[in-house]
């Protein structure tokens, strides 16, 4: 069975970040080849090409035009027939004790336009020189020839012609930044000691680079590799300092077969690891961790580029390893080696929130005590840092939650409070401080509402003033009833804190559509009509001691209509109330008194036809100014009329207590 290698080619894939990718495999066969022959003076050369149809040669090296083609030369055994074989055949297990999988040369083909391999090799007591072509074929060897060979010195020259125009950008322009990528993929080659010498010709940049001296003086291992154990499978993690490499990211890179296969960026995964990190030497360092391990050799993909090893949203045999815990695994060895290079960064982030807590968040000060070392880890701007406490908190609740459900259980063994007796005492001192926080949070909601209301009683950016729907809803939310809302899901407070203790409320419902203790066939709609319970009731029935009625206008609304009074609008409810029927709730009878009282709030700015209407209602000034007060004896209502700014005012004054406490102190 034959494999058509321009197809195979064209279903390969190469990420334009692995744009090296090529370079690397080529180095690599120059490895093999100089460890097959058993020599000590191996070496492998690299030379540059640069594509000068658009930029001619810059003497002063100042601009460095595209790199077109790369040759790699080594002295190692050479293309002998069975090499020659073995490159024939794609998937060839020729070096499959190296880790090698037969597919390296088809990247070649991906980036390149073409490839000539010229080679001298021993045969016998002969020495032959075989040379061909590798192109996007059917055979992938074209224009074959072995003849005898001038030279008796083996070598291998393999040649990577035209440098695709798509790939171009994303290669690296100067020498010493290829020579930094070699190092990083051929880590392990060069850690012990196996990779040849390797030398960088440029002839456009002027450069010549030794990647060996380059590694030796610039990469520098911290002690022996660190063994670490997931399930059963041993993974060995070594760390690396890398000096003056201005190109180079904190990463893990994890190997196969002594290649790096893949890398993941660590700034985001360990918090304050930006920039570049100052040694005790005052030089800037690189860091990175090389991965390595017999499960990632074996789970390598065929084009080195990944691993196949489940991850946690993919459907997984119980038990079976996860890529993810790999990585977290790494990072978590990774950010203890670097605790203390960003020791001083932890320090300025825990100052900045324990400064965002004091001033904005007081109802987070628990952890500053519970969850100290997360919240230095913090890394986020400053419109964000109330989301990060927020994400911190519940996981920390969360935690609590386990540890009082594991406490109960440990307490219903014998014995189990006097064993665990600090560890009850430690819990419920976290427990008191998770309900002072409780506490907190709903004061600073309020703090927050009450902002709100007064951003939403001023004149707005239109030159208006805001309709009284957007000002009935931040107290109660619209087309609603109690039986859909929650009490944390309105802010009657603001008006009367008792009012949080109704039996039905209807929030702009017309009177036909609410379900409360009263039927009243009409379509007019009261703004918020509640029903209050009595504390004592008769057996057997439920009793409506009372009702309430709140209506809003526009702030600074003057253009009332002689039949638009507001106060006369509450009076015309409570006259619909009165007579409405009465009807059962859950099948027990309702009693609403005929001398029901009704309580009526109209909130709205004390306008000069609002005063009218006051004066006409005969409704006394309250003794600040800022609203009036009376009792109709026909209708049996108390009625207030209640400006925007008494509201505002009256609520912060409810609170102030608590606002002063938690440094929320509103005007």
């Amino acid at each position: 069975m034959q494999v058509h290698i321009a197809r195979r080619v064209d279903s390969e894939q190469l990420q334009y970040s692995r744009v090296l990718l090529p370079l690397f495999e080529a180095i690599v066969n120059s490895i093999h080849a100089i460890e097959d022959s058993g020599r000590s003076d191996g070496r492998i050369d690299l030379e540059i090409e640069r594509d000068l149809s658009l930029l001619p040669p810059d003497p002063h090296h100042s601009y460095l035009p595209d790199v077109q083609n790369i040759t790699v030369i080594d002295n190692g055994i050479g293309f002998t027939d069975e090499n020659l074989e073995s490159f024939r055949l794609v998937d060839s297990p020729h070096k499959a004790s190296r880790g090698a999988k037969g597919l390296g040369r088809l990247t070649w083909l991906k980036a390149f336009d073409r490839v000539v391999v010229e080679s001298t090799y021993r045969h016998g007591d002969k020495a032959l020189f075989r040379t061909f072509g590798f192109e996007r074929t059917a055979d992938g060897v074209e224009r074959l020839s072995t003849e005898p060979s001038v030279s008796n010195e083996s070598h291998t020259r393999v040649k990577l012609i035209g440098f695709k125009k798509e790939f171009r950008p994303h290669c690296p322009n100067r020498p010493e930044t290829i020579a930094r990528r070699i190092i990083e993929h051929c880590f392990q080659n060069f850690l012990f000691d196996t990779m040849p010498p390797l030398w960088i010709v440029d002839p456009q940049a002027g450069e010549e680079i030794c990647v060996n001296d380059l590694y030796a003086s610039e990469y520098s291992p911290k002690d022996q590799p660190k063994v670490f154990w997931i399930q059963d499978h041993q993974f060995f993690a070594q760390d690396v300092f890398l000096r003056n490499s201005p190109e180079t990211e904190h990463a893990i890179h994890f190997c196969a077969n002594e290649r790096v296969v893949k890398s993941i960026a660590l700034a985001r995964r360990i918090p304050h690891l930006e920039g570049k990190i100052q040694g005790e030497d005052n030089v800037d360092y690189t860091y990175a961790v090389y991965v390595t391990g017999k499960i990632l050799d074996e789970r390598v993909n065929g084009e080195r580029t990944s691993f196949s090893i489940d991850s946690r949203d993919e459907l997984r045999l119980n038990g079976s390893l996860c890529w993810e815990d790999i990585v977290d695994k790494v990072v978590a060895q990774s950010d203890a080696v670097l605790r203390g290079y960003t020791t001083a960064a932890r320090a300025r982030a825990l100052s900045r929130v324990e400064r965002f807590i004091a001033n904005h968040a007081p109802e987070y000060r628990h952890l500053l005590k519970h969850a100290r070392d997360q919240l230095a880890e913090i890394a986020v701007a400053d419109d964000k840092l109330d989301v990060a406490l927020h994400r911190i908190d519940a996981e920390w609740r969360a935690q609590l939650k386990e540890e009082g459900t594991a406490l109960l259980k440990a307490a219903e063994r014998p014995e189990g409070f006097t064993k665990h007796k600090e560890r009850f005492a430690s819990f419920y001192g976290k427990l008191t401080d998770s309900v002072k926080s409780d506490l907190a949070q709903y004061v600073v909601r309020r703090a927050m509402v009450l902002s709100f209301l007064k951003q939403q009683i001023a004149l707005q950016q239109d030159g208006k003033f805001p309709h009284e729907a957007a000002l009935h809803s931040l107290i109660m939310r619209q087309r609603s009833t109690s039986d859909d809302l929650t009490d944390e899901d309105h802010n009657l407070w603001i008006l009367d804190e008792r009012l949080a203790y109704h039996f039905f409320l209807a929030s702009d419902l017309p009177f036909k559509q609410q379900t409360g203790p009263v039927d009243v066939d009409s379509d007019t709609r009261p703004d918020i009509l509640l029903y209050n319970r009595a504390m004592m009731f008769t057996e057997g029935a439920d009793v409506i001691n009372s009702a309430i009625v709140v209506e809003f206008k526009r702030p600074e609304r003057n253009e009332y209509q002689d039949d638009d009074n507001p106060i006369q609008q509450v009076y015309d409810y409570v006259s619909e109330v009165r007579d409405g029927t009465k009807k059962g709730v859950n099948g027990r009878r309702i009693q609403v008194r005929e001398d029901l009282p009704f309580f009526c709030f109209v909130v709205a700015d004390l306008t000069p036809k609002m005063k009218r209407f006051a004066a006409g209602a005969s409704l006394r000034p309250m003794p600040d100014g800022d609203g009036f007060f009376g009792y109709n004896e026909v209708h049996k209502a108390y009625v207030e009329v209640v400006s925007y700014d008494k509201l505002l005012r009256d609520a912060n004054r409810r609170n102030r207590a608590f606002f002063k406490r938690l440094n929320l102190e509103n005007s």
